[in-house]
């Protein structure tokens, strides 16, 4: 397709097209018949076929004005015929020609526009895709999210073997355990230092307290079970049985005291108050998860 910038006017640039085909005309004129400019006329049909605001209507017009200013040209220039019906031929033919081509071009064009239009279509579409490819993307993570937090909030809640079983639809979970080793803390004079402590320092230091009991248990081989304001409840054997599971347990109530105490001596050389030492229990278990 053809775009002429400054020739927006369909006329003006058909009435161009005829002016250089009455002057390929002429020149065919002056050269004579020995001469052929038959080929030349198919220039100016050419442009104006693809041309972008050319139709059809307007090709058949060029192409009937070029073989009409082709056989003058050759009727001016005494060119010879034995039959005069010979020139009415060869002016036929090249009406064809001319009309062949020009219509060929036209479609060519068409095609052309049709194809930048469906790349166009093809271009906003795939921009559509990437946006809502992107949305999706941003809900994936959103959900992967969450499903890292339930987890996260699982494993605080249930033991791992549990989980487990729970994503694998079981409904009634039960296990039976001849003996396991509980260790229930419970910090001194908590509801005192409760009216000591501001709402965000007391969670803060209990969430820190907390913390570094997970890490102790599980360094250890704990299960833990739950924390209740400021109890703290974890068990040894359990959901897998372990022989040594007491000692595990007494293993990780001394390194709890021990971090109790380092604490208590850096809150004291602090000058602040401090959570202090917990006591601990003994007892058999008969564990129950109920999946709704």
């Amino acid at each position: 397709m053809i775009y002429f910038k400054h020739l927006n006017n369909q006329y003006l640039v058909t009435a161009i097209a005829l002016v250089l085909i009455s002057g390929i005309g002429f020149l065919d004129y002056i050269t004579g018949y020995e001469i052929s400019f038959s080929i030349f006329y198919l220039i100016p049909i050419s442009l104006l076929a693809l041309y972008r605001g050319s139709k059809k209507p307007v090709i058949i017009f060029t192409a009937i004005f070029s073989a009409t200013i082709w056989w003058v040209s050759e009727i001016l220039s005494n060119n010879t015929y034995s039959n005069l019906l010979i020139s009415f031929w060869n002016a036929f033919v090249g009406l064809m020609l001319f009309m062949t081509v020009g219509m060929l071009l036209l479609i060519v064009k068409h095609k052309q526009i049709a194809l930048v239009r469906s790349n166009q279509i093809l271009t906003e579409l795939n921009k559509e895709i990437s946006a809502k490819k992107n949305e999706i993307e941003t809900i994936n993570q959103s959900l992967i999210s969450e499903k890292d937090k339930s987890e996260k909030l699982l494993i605080n809640i249930l033991p791992t073997v549990i989980i487990e079983k729970l994503k694998n639809h079981q409904g009634l979970i039960a296990n039976n355990y001849d003996q396991c080793t509980v260790m229930f803390t419970d910090f001194k004079d908590f509801s005192i230092l409760t009216e000591q402590l501001s709402t965000v320092e007391l969670i803060t230091e209990l969430n820190y307290c907390f913390s570094t009991f997970d890490d102790i248990i599980l360094k250890h081989g704990l299960e833990k079970i739950k924390t209740i304001g400021d109890s703290y409840m974890c068990v040894g054997g359990i959901p897998i049985p372990k022989e040594k599971h007491s000692v595990d347990v007494i293993l990780s109530a001394l390194e709890i005291v021990d971090f109790l105490q380092e604490y208590k001596e850096r809150r004291i050389k602090m000058n602040k108050k401090f959570i202090d030492y917990a006591q601990l229990y003994q007892s058999d278990i008969l564990w129950r998860a109920q999946c709704f």
